[in-house]
């Protein structure tokens, strides 16, 4: 049996948060990070771009609970589209 190759990098950042990272056809990557405490005092899932030259540029913070329906809405985008 095959093993699958990764299709993302996966790690931890500075603060032992756990991330995956994804390549874009441009170069950079998306980085999707689980933040155990974010801004409104629970968990979040924080989107941001590792631009080319390494650094990353900040992204929006989800709350865990709205991550459903975020992630619904963007399955709806995309099925609406042409």
């Amino acid at each position: 049996m095959a093993t699958k190759e990764k299709k993302y990098e996966e790690g931890a950042d500075s603060r032992g948060n756990h991330f995956f990272e994804f390549k874009m056809l441009n170069e950079e990557k998306v980085r999707v990070t689980y933040v155990k405490k974010g801004w409104p005092g629970g968990p979040t899932v924080r989107f941001q771009i590792r631009q080319k030259n390494g650094q990353l540029r900040r992204g929006p913070d989800v709350p865990l609970e709205n991550m459903g329906e975020v992630l619904q809405a963007v399955v709806e985008l995309v099925r609406k589209q042409p």
